[in-house]
């Protein structure tokens, strides 16, 4: 009979088996850049399940980032099996936020020394949100208008975490403008908890805080933990903040936790990260094993050389020495600049004469500050090159300001995404209109909307600003009514994939009737096979479907081109057959975009800018 876990070892260097295999208990594994460490640790989730038998819906791995999450997710499913799918990967905020969405009403929550009740269905803000909070309040409390919101947000949190772990501010100064600073932070943190607490709502630290509340003290939350998470598996352990340390301790109860990280690669101590974890936790956990990687597959000897040398002058850290599993490379090179500008014309200049292919050169920079130099020398060179790590999707403004009005619509106590939703289309609503509403929502204890429905129905602004108010409050208004008209089964059946668990079964897209499923009340339509989609433009050919839909007493219907609706009105023929006069390429590029008249709507055809009635 085959070994289980001989699949999960295939592959390995003995260094990197011996960490896998190695019994249930505490374990750290030091794992150099380049050693293989994301492959460590999914081969020990898959060694705990076939080997050791342990049962993958009671397996915990957390670790920073959402791809990582999914990479880790990725990599133990390669290893069969629809057992390996109730493996927890996670993130310490979306384990957090899971927390509190299932048991954050029940518990007692506090924030410093007040009640901080989460609702149910609680929103979560954004750096972008919290920050513009902190600013606000910043500048009210501190009388100070030239606030940098990333440099309070970031000493608010040092406040509250230091509050909420019972542990003085470290102080990097003893100056006294530094104390009164940290002083006004304070309040600036209470403030802010009040905030939150009154709308409701959680930011990014909250997610670890109120979470290790929950489990500090006796209650469902923490015997769903104990019941749920047996085996713990932590990523990048370096990179730790003593908020979520704290957190993995109270996850690991039972002391079967394997961490994997390296002291040499902690950077993030700007975010609240504590290296020293990493070398504390033989204390933590008593009788912890420990095994180092050493191996390198990533970079050449000639670079480990230099980074180790380098390295080396740090007396703190855990001694260990990189090896390079290859040999040779280019010498490194060092250069000298007098500024960022004649940096970029020099790299710029060293890549024209060493005339390397494009995709094969990288330039890696601290802060995103600094690509702009390098964009500029490049494009006076004409070397084509791709900027990385712009704005994320979620980043972008108008992404977010977009879902700002559909969470104000659906909780209209949210206040940051009120002041969000304004400030994006002010319509005329200026500072000094706003700043009444904000004093009215503080005085009588009202949401913000609220208060600008007060102070519109007491006459307080002008006509212009009454108007555009008044518009703001009927589009928001408006959102849920529109999307409860939403046919969503119908678009989300287009959408659905041919294959997996989500697939459209046969037989699902019509009834007896002809009618597809989900349709409208009141709407009958037939269904042609079309080699497009109607809800993309540019679709490539396949088995999808095009509706013609008709309302009772409508006799037209909206196409792109004339002749596709004048023979899809009289002709029961397919458009582009022997008995229609419809070209086949006419056909085939028409869709629809039907609305009907009895709804007091007009239709818009997509190529022409003017109205017309479709129902006449």
């Amino acid at each position: 009979m085959t070994d289980p876990g001989a699949k999960v070892l295939e592959g390995l260097n003995p260094a990197q088996r011996e960490a896998v295999s190695a019994p249930a208990g505490p374990t750290l594994v030091f794992a150099g850049a380049g050693s293989g460490k994301t492959r460590v640790l999914t081969r020990r989730i898959a060694w705990r399940v076939l080997a050791d038998g342990v049962d993958p819906g009671a397996v915990l791995a957390v670790t920073f980032t959402n791809k990582a999450a999914r990479e880790m997710s990725d990599r133990v499913g390669q290893f069969g099996g629809e057992e390996f799918e109730r493996v927890w990967t996670s993130t310490f905020h979306a384990f957090g936020l899971r927390l509190l969405r299932r048991f954050g009403s029940e518990g007692e929550l506090r924030r410093f020394d007040e009640e901080a009740a989460l609702p149910s269905g609680f929103a979560v803000l954004g750096s972008d949100e919290s920050q513009r909070m902190l600013r606000r309040i910043g500048e009210e409390i501190l009388n100070d208008a030239d606030l940098k919101p990333a440099q309070v947000a970031r000493q608010v949190s040092q406040v509250r975490v230091a509050a909420a772990l019972g542990q003085p501010i470290v102080a990097p100064t003893d100056s006294p403008s530094w104390k009164a600073r940290m002083a006004g932070m304070l309040q600036v943190a209470r403030r802010y908890a009040e905030e939150l607490t009154r709308q409701g709502a959680a930011d990014f630290d909250d997610l670890i805080l109120l979470s290790c509340q929950l489990l500090e003290r006796p209650g469902p939350a923490r015997e769903f933990v104990e019941r749920r998470v047996r085996h713990l598996l932590v990523d990048e352990y370096q990179d730790t903040s003593p908020v979520q340390h704290r957190l993995i301790r109270l996850l690991a109860p039972h002391a079967d936790v394997f961490v994997v990280g390296d002291d040499d690669q902690a950077i993030y101590s700007f975010r609240g990260a504590d290296h020293r974890n990493i070398r504390r936790f033989s204390e933590d956990f008593p009788g912890a094993r420990t095994f180092w990687l050493e191996d390198n597959y990533r970079s050449s000897a000639r670079i480990l050389d230099a980074a180790n040398a380098l390295i080396r002058e740090n007396a703190t850290r855990v001694q260990k020495t990189l090896r390079a599993t290859g040999s040779g490379g280019a010498p490194v090179q060092f250069f000298r600049y007098g500024g960022e500008a004649a940096e970029a014309r020099g790299v710029a200049g060293h890549l024209l004469e060493k005339k390397a292919g494009r995709g094969s050169c990288a330039v890696l920079y601290r802060t995103r500050a600094q690509s702009r130099a390098f964009e500029e020398a490049f494009a006076a060179r004409r070397l084509p090159h791709l900027v990385v790590g712009g704005l994320r999707f979620y980043e972008r403004k108008e992404v977010q300001d977009a879902i700002a009005q559909v969470r104000l619509a659906v909780r209209p106590d949210d206040d940051a995404a009120f002041r969000r939703s304004l400030g994006a289309r002010p319509r005329g609503v200026g500072s000094t209109s706003r700043g009444q509403v904000e004093a009215v929502a503080e005085t009588e204890g009202r949401s913000l909307r609220d208060a600008a429905r007060a102070l519109l129905d007491r006459g307080r602004f002008s006509p212009r600003i009454a108007a555009g108010l008044e518009g703001f409050l009927e589009e928001i208004g408006a959102v849920p009514a529109a999307w409860a008209r939403l046919p969503g089964d119908r678009w989300r059946r287009w959408r659905r994939p041919k294959a997996g668990p989500f697939a459209t079964p046969p037989g699902r897209f019509s009834t007896a009737a002809g009618s597809p499923r989900g349709s409208p009340p009141g709407w009958r339509g037939s269904w042609r096979r079309s080699g497009r989609s109607p809800r993309r433009r540019n679709a490539g050919p396949g088995p999808r479907w095009t509706p013609r839909w008709t309302t009772p007493g409508c006799s037209r219907t909206t196409s792109r081109t004339r002749s596709a609706r004048r023979t899809w009105n009289r002709s029961g023929a397919r458009p582009g057959s022997s008995s229609s006069r419809t070209p086949r390429k006419a056909w085939r590029s028409s869709w629809i975009r039907w609305r009907c008249c009895r709804r007091r709507t007009s239709c818009r055809s997509p190529i022409r800018a003017r109205r017309r009635r479709c129902c006449s």
